[in-house]
C-alpha cells in the first residue's frame, strides 16, 4: 500500500527523536543533582554539584585554552615567513593565504559550535578536533624536516635559470596542514568558553556571580597563551629553526588536549539538544505562514507544550517581534472540510499542526532570543575591523621604525608580548579594583551591566584609532624631514615603542568589549544554542577581517588619482596611513552610536529564577537546615 503525503509528514513527525529536555527530569528534589540542567558527567550520569565543575573543572579548561594559543601562535606567526622563504610565496600570495588561513578559521567556528550543540556536545568536540589541531601541526613539522615535502632551496635564478615551480604535493601538503590547524582551532574556540561556563549553575547564585569571573580568566588565560607563543616559540623558530619551533608548538598543543581529557572526571557535560537552526527554521516558516491572521489578545490561545528551557525555567513572554508569535497561532479545518470523511479531516488537522506550521510559544521565545542578539552581534564587525590594523598596517608601521635596545633589534610582531602582558596584569585589576568600585557605584554584582561593558569597550576603540593616526603623523613627518619618504629600507628614527598606546588601548578595548561578548552571548542565547552563540563572537572576527579588505580596496578606489596613489600605497612612507585611521576612528564612532541604540532596544532574557528567587531560595534551605538542627537537638 502505498501511503499518501500527509500520511507519511504524520509519520514522520511520530518517529522524531525526542529532545532530552523531553525526556530528562526537569524537577529534583535533591539540591545536589543537576540533572534539571541537562548536565552529565563523563559517564553519562546526572552530575553533582558538590563533586563537579566550578573552579577545579575551570583551572582544565584555562589550561588547554592557553596552551592552545600558545601553540596556535607559535605556528601562525611564522606561517608568512616560512611560506615567503621554503615555498617561494610572494609577499602578497602569503599574505593572502594567511588572511584565508584566519578567515576560515573564524567561519568554520559557526559549523564546529553547530555539532557541539546538536550531535556531539561540547566536550567531544574539543577533544576531537584538538586532536586534528594536534595532527596538523605535527604534520607542519613533518613537512618541514622532510626534503621531499617542500621544494628545494633556490635563489631567484639557479644556473641562469628561473627557479622552478613548487610541486603540486608541497602545495597540497601545505595547504592541508594549514587547513587542519584552522579546522582544529574552530572546533575548540568557540566551544572552550561555553563549556567552562557550563560548570556554573545559574540556579546557583554564588555560582551564578561566579561565571563572570571565569570569562576575565579566560581572557587572562589566552593573553597568557599569546605572550609565550610570541614570546618564547616565535623566538625559537628564529633562533633554531621551524622545524623544531613547529615540533615544540605540536607538543605543546599535545599537551593542551592531554590537560583537557584529565579534567574530564570533573566536568559538567551539557547534553546535546537536537539542531537550533532547524528549530529556528520552523518557526520563520511557520509565522510567514500565518502572516494573516490576526494576533490573539489571549495568551492561552497560543500552542505551548514545553514552557521551559533546557535548564528548566520558565521564559517569560516578551512584546518584542510580535509576528514571530504568529507561528503559535493553532489554526483549524475550514468549513469546508466538513463534508469530508473523518480519516480526511483528520490528516488535515495533523497538518495543520505540523512542526513547520505550529510551533510551541516557549520556541517562539527562544527564536526571539536568537534574533535580539544580531544587531549587537553585527556592531562587533567594525570592532573587529579596527582589530584587523594592528596585525597587518600597525606592524608594517613597526618595520620601518627604530627596533632597537641597546644592541637587541627585536621583530615587529614580538611587540604584541607588551600588551599582551599588560593585559595579564589588567585582568586581576579589573576584578579587584574596577569591579569593587563600580559595584559600590550601581549596586549591581559585576559592577557593570554587559551591555554597558561592550559599549566601553566600543568607545575605547575609537580612542585607539585615534592615537594610530596620531602617531602615524608623526612617523610620517619624521620621515619627511630625514628625506627618508623614497627609502624603502631606511629605518626612521622614531621609535617603535610610540605603537604602544595603540596596542595597550585597543587591548583594553578588548577586555571589556570582547570578554563582555562572550559571557553576554553565552547567557542570552537559548540554552541549546550557547556554543553557537559563543561562535558569534570568534565569526564577528572572520567578518571584520573580510570587511577591512573590502574597505582598503573601497578607500583606494576613491583616493587615488591618475598615476597618484590612494591612502594606502605599496609603500608605505608614500601612503596617508593616518587618514585610513581616522576614517576607522569616524567609522567606530558612528558604530558607537548605532551600539548605544541597539542596547536601548536589547531586552535582557528574563527567567522566572532570578537573583531575588536565589537568594530568597538560600535563605528559606538556610532556616530549613536550621530548623532540621534544633529539631534533632
Amino acid at each position: 500500500m502505498t501511503l499518501d503525503s500527509p500520511t507519511r509528514r504524520i509519520m514522520k513527525e511520530s518517529s522524531r527523536k525526542p529532545r532530552p529536555m523531553e525526556i530528562f527530569p526537569l524537577n529534583s528534589d535533591d539540591d545536589d543533582d543537576l540533572s534539571a540542567e541537562l548536565l552529565v558527567d563523563w559517564k553519562g550520569r546526572p552530575s553533582q554539584k558538590s563533586n563537579s565543575g566550578m573552579w577545579k573543572a575551570s583551572s582544565f579548561i584555562f589550561g588547554i585554552t592557553g596552551l592552545e594559543f600558545c601553540a596556535f601562535f607559535g605556528v601562525a606567526l611564522n606561517m608568512v615567513p616560512y611560506m615567503m622563504s621554503t615555498m617561494r610565496f610572494k609577499q602578497a600570495e602569503a599574505a593572502n593565504a594567511y588572511t584565508n588561513f584566519a578567515g576560515t578559521s573564524y567561519m568554520l567556528s559557526l559549523f564546529t559550535a553547530f555539532l557541539a550543540d546538536t550531535i556531539w556536545g561540547r566536550f567531544w568536540t574539543v577533544c576531537v578536533f584538538g586532536v586534528v589541531e594536534f595532527l596538523g601541526m605535527l604534520l607542519f613539522a613533518l613537512s618541514a624536516s622532510v626534503d621531499s615535502l617542500k621544494p628545494a632551496p633556490c635563489t631567484t635564478t639557479d644556473h641562469g635559470n628561473v627557479c622552478p615551480p613548487v610541486s603540486r604535493l608541497s602545495l597540497a601538503v601545505l595547504y592541508l596542514v594549514l587547513y587542519l590547524i584552522a579546522l582544529g582551532s574552530a572546533g575548540i574556540r568557540p566551544n572552550l568558553p561555553s563549556h567552562g561556563a557550563d560548570q556554573f549553575s545559574p540556579n546557583d547564585i554564588k555560582e551564578k556571580h561566579a561565571m563572570s569571573r571565569f570569562f576575565n580568566w579566560y581572557f587572562f588565560s589566552v593573553c597568557a597563551g599569546a605572550v609565550v607563543g610570541v614570546g618564547a616559540l616565535v623566538y625559537l623558530d628564529d633562533a633554531v629553526g621551524n622545524q623544531v619551533g613547529f615540533a615544540i608548538s605540536a607538543g605543546v598543543m599535545f599537551a593542551g588536549v592531554l590537560c583537557f581529557i584529565l579534567g574530564a572526571p570533573f566536568f559538567r557535560n551539557k547534553l546535546p539538544d537536537g539542531s537550533p537552526l532547524t528549530r529556528i527554521s520552523e518557526v520563520l516558516v511557520a509565522a510567514i505562514r500565518n502572516c494573516k491572521l490576526p494576533l490573539p489578545e489571549n495568551e492561552d490561545a497560543f500552542y505551548d507544550v514545553v514552557q521551559k528551557d533546557a535548564s528548566g525555567n520558565r521564559i517569560l513572554r516578551t512584546k518584542q517581534l510580535m509576528f514571530l508569535n504568529k507561528a503559535a497561532i493553532r489554526r483549524r479545518p475550514s468549513a469546508g472540510f466538513g463534508e469530508r470523511s473523518q480519516e480526511e479531516l483528520q490528516l488535515e488537522e495533523a497538518r495543520l499542526a505540523s512542526r513547520w506550521r505550529l510551533c510551541s510559544l516557549t520556541q517562539v521565545e527562544e527564536t526571539k532570543e536568537v534574533i535580539k542578539l544580531l544587531p549587537i552581534w553585527a556592531t562587533f564587525i567594525v570592532l573587529n575591523t579596527c582589530a584587523a590594523q594592528l596585525q597587518t598596517f600597525t606592524i608594517a608601521q613597526g618595520v620601518t621604525m627604530n627596533r632597537t635596545i641597546g644592541s637587541f633589534t627585536f621583530s615587529a610582531p614580538t611587540l604584541v608580548v607588551i600588551p599582551a602582558t599588560s593585559l595579564m596584569i589588567s585582568v586581576p585589576l579589573y576584578e579587584r579594583a574596577f569591579v569593587p568600585v563600580m559595584r559600590r557605584i550601581t549596586g549591581i554584582p559585576q559592577g557593570v551591566t554587559l551591555l554597558q561593558r561592550m559599549g566601553l569597550g566600543m568607545f575605547v576603540s575609537i580612542v585607539s584609532m585615534a592615537i594610530g593616526a596620531l602617531v602615524e603623523l608623526k612617523r610620517m613627518q619624521i620621515a619627511t624631514d630625514h628625506g627618508l619618504l623614497d627609502n624603502e629600507d631606511a629605518t626612521v628614527p622614531y621609535s617603535v615603542f610610540w605603537l604602544l598606546p595603540q596596542y595597550l588601548v585597543f587591548g583594553l578595548a578588548d577586555l571589556f568589549a570582547f570578554t563582555g561578548s562572550l559571557e553576554f552571548f553565552y547567557t542570552q542565547a537559548p540554552d541549546s544554542m550557547r556554543s553557537m552563540s559563543s561562535a558569534l563572537s570568534f565569526g564577528s572576527m572572520s567578518f571584520g577581517f573580510f570587511f577591512s579588505t573590502i574597505l582598503v580596496q573601497i578607500v583606494n578606489k576613491i583616493t587615488a588619482h591618475g598615476s597618484k596613489p590612494g591612502w594606502i600605497a605599496e609603500q608605505i612612507n608614500h601612503s596617508k596611513l593616518y587618514n585610513f585611521y581616522w576614517l576607522l576612528a569616524g567609522l567606530s564612532g558612528l558604530n558607537f552610536v548605532i551600539y548605544l541604540k541597539c542596547a536601548q532596544w536589547f531586552k535582557y532574557k528574563e527567567l522566572v529564577i532570578d537573583d531575588h528567587d536565589l537568594e530568597s531560595r538560600k535563605l528559606e534551605e538556610g532556616t530549613k537546615s536550621s530548623q532540621q538542627t534544633i529539631n534533632l537537638s
